[in-house]
């Protein structure tokens, strides 16, 4: 709806208010207007609904010189997902009782890729139900028990339980530097989570230290003469033996003539495709020689086939239409199984952007959560191999970059380990301090690939004699896949028709008998 029309129809039922000489407070307006609300609030704006509504109330109520009841009461989100699920239920039943599926749907929606891009979005009823069954159907016996009686899935769920918006929490995702875990677990507790199993990054090959300690004598001056004569001084390696040196040497000559072209001058005026051309993607290389293909702003095969993979003839609908699916600006795959991903920012400040914040603790968990349950299942859920997989996901943002780990080393839960986030220096004396860990990090990332690719390998080259289902009594891992939210819905787009139409009477947006036609 537009500004104006909008600004009509507040003022429209404040006159009405008025005439029945009734007081005027948020909360009633926001219990007689919620259809109108629904339709003109846009996905993002739900976090500041209140605010933004209360000032549009405000405005009018002012504009008109009529006094408000100055009423704190919290407005009721239960009743906004309930009413945004009877719609949604709608929009369905429409769809099936329809001969195409090509025309719109004019009812309100929601996503199903399982969680927003942009934002937390709060969680809906059939979400908390869906957080409740999980964790009831876990058996006490395959718990994590870090202390006698003390079960991390337990004191996960207790924290999702409070939580009213989305978080790894309801995937039973640990990410150990989320600093909410410092409220619910002991120091005890978070350091027996912190070394269980397997948790270090793994030491670099000797000849690919050595070859880093080559720049440990850097002067204090001419730091470029430097690097470009040491460089020059490596080598030659031969790409079928020494492919990590071979690819390293040249790696390291490309950032050195950044430095020499002053290329990173103009980073601020760099797009996302620019920091993928310019930095990102050359490291992309040291995967290939393990058959890795790297693939960007391709589909999550791994969340597509959570969020999609159940559909079926059933014999009561029409088969549902494929959901979309994360598209992760680089993952690392290999005969279809997937090993890491990044997300990819241009935030240069040193406070996090909320796309930052998002995509390195909420979106980017789950994706390797569902890439680590699909790479389980190829192990038909051996428990012992399951435990040894780790999935890796560079998490970079401007000239940072960091990198987490996952993996499923007790009961249900996947845990996270994150390094330390390091920056691609602007200036060329900071390269041996600041981006040769980069380069160590991105080499340790392939080897832990390396080592999931091999236990992969083993797992399918073991013997095994067949057996039926039910004779298979080796452990079994099955972890809970990530909870698929649905997220409250942007507004539709107007047709050409209700472009041209009036704007509704108040009459019928306010008594809720209207499809509110007018805005989506």
């Amino acid at each position: 709806m537009e500004a104006k029309d909008l600004d009509q129809v507040i003022e429209a039922y404040i006159k009405g208010i008025v005439a029945k000489k009734q007081q005027l407070s948020f909360t009633q307006f926001w219990n007689d207007n919620l259809q109108l609300i629904v339709d003109n609030t846009t996905g993002d704006q739900w976090d500041v609904v209140d605010r933004m509504w209360r000032a549009h109330l405000g405005d009018a109520a002012k504009k008109l010189d009529v006094t408000m009841v100055n009423d704190k009461q919290d407005i009721d989100f239960v009743r906004v997902l309930k009413f945004l699920e009877q719609q949604n239920q709608k929009s369905q039943n429409s769809k099936q009782q329809s001969n195409s599926s090509a025309s719109p749907s004019n009812e309100t929606v929601f996503s199903s890729s399982g969680a927003s891009k942009n934002n937390s979005h709060m969680l809906t009823p059939e979400a908390r139900s869906e957080f409740d069954r999980t964790y009831n159907a876990m058996k006490k016996e395959d718990k994590w028990e870090i202390r006698d009686g003390v079960y991390v899935e337990d004191i996960m769920y207790n924290f999702g339980t409070r939580a009213t918006h989305e978080h790894p929490a309801h995937s039973f995702i640990l990410n150990l530097s989320d600093p909410c875990w410092e409220q619910e677990f002991d120091e005890e507790s978070l350091v027996a989570i912190r070394s269980y199993g397997n948790y270090s990054l793994p030491t670099l090959h000797s000849h690919v230290q050595e070859l880093f300690d080559t720049y440990d004598n850097q002067p204090k001056d001419d730091v470029l003469d430097f690097l470009i004569e040491k460089t020059n001084e490596l080598g030659p390696y031969n790409p079928r033996t020494n492919e990590d040196l071979y690819k390293l040497q040249n790696v390291i000559q490309q950032f050195v003539g950044y430095y020499l072209d002053d290329v990173f001058d103009n980073v601020k005026s760099w797009t996302e495709e620019d920091f993928v051309t310019h930095i990102w993607g050359p490291f992309d290389r040291f995967f290939h020689s393990s058959k890795i293909i790297t693939t960007r702003n391709k589909t999550c095969l791994a969340t597509s086939q959570r969020v999609s993979g159940e559909r079926r003839v059933t014999g009561l609908s029409m088969v549902s239409d494929k959901k979309a699916s994360i598209r992760p600006d680089l993952v690392l795959v290999q005969n279809g199984l997937e090993y890491g991903c990044s997300e990819i920012g241009i935030n240069l400040s040193p406070v996090p952007d909320r796309k930052e914040i998002v995509e390195s603790s909420l979106l980017s968990p789950r994706t390797m959560k569902d890439m680590l349950h699909s790479a389980i299942a190829k192990t038909k859920n051996d428990a012992e191999t399951a435990r040894k997989l780790k999935i890796v996901c560079f998490n970079q943002t401007g000239l940072t970059m960091s990198l987490s780990v996952m993996d499923s080393p007790g009961g249900y839960i996947c845990r996270i380990v994150e390094s330390e986030k390091y920056e691609v220096p602007r200036h060329s004396d900071l390269v041996v301090s600041q981006l040769f860990p980069i380069l160590q990090l991105v080499l340790q990332a392939k080897m832990i690939v390396d080592d999931s690719l091999s236990v992969i390998k083993s797992y399918q080259l073991a013997k095994r004699t067949p057996k039926l289902n039910f004779e298979n009594t080796s452990p079994k891992l099955i972890l809970p896949p990530c909870l698929t939210t649905p997220i409250l819905p942007a507004p539709r787009k107007r047709n050409q028709a209700n472009q041209n139409s009036p704007a509704p009477s108040p009459k019928k947006l306010f008594t809720g008998n209207s499809k509110a036609s007018s805005s989506s």
